[in-house]
């Protein structure tokens, strides 16, 4: 919901070319996140000094989320679709009501064949 409410023409996170842009800060951000995904961590090489890093179990979610929104929107370019309605659109035309007929499609493009 809050990659649609925040989009914009400029930042469309709802296009394939926007979900491949997509950053672990910015889906933070979207998710209301933000401020929890840093852990604080003692400094490798300066004793007692303490640094913030991205971590912990929120961050993890976050990581998987972009990872994933990223996929797909390359999975979307490569296959020549703008965004994922246009991509659905189609495959639902094409399955003219058999569910196998859009699985296959799905697969198809995310395996790239």
């Amino acid at each position: 919901m809050g990659l649609y409410l925040s989009s914009t023409v400029e930042a469309d996170y709802m296009s394939a070319r926007g979900m491949v842009a997509l950053d672990h800060q910015k889906v933070a951000d979207l998710m209301g996140v933000l401020k929890h995904i840093h852990v604080e961590a003692p400094h490798k090489s300066l004793p007692g000094v303490v640094v913030g890093e991205l971590g912990g179990p929120i961050f993890e979610l976050v990581r998987l989320i972009t990872k994933i929104l990223n996929e797909t929107g390359q999975a979307l370019q490569n296959g020549g679709y703008p965004d994922l309605g246009t991509f659905l659109l189609e495959a639902l035309k094409k399955a003219k009501g058999d569910p196998d007929v859009v699985l296959q499609q799905v697969c198809t493009i995310w395996l790239g064949g």
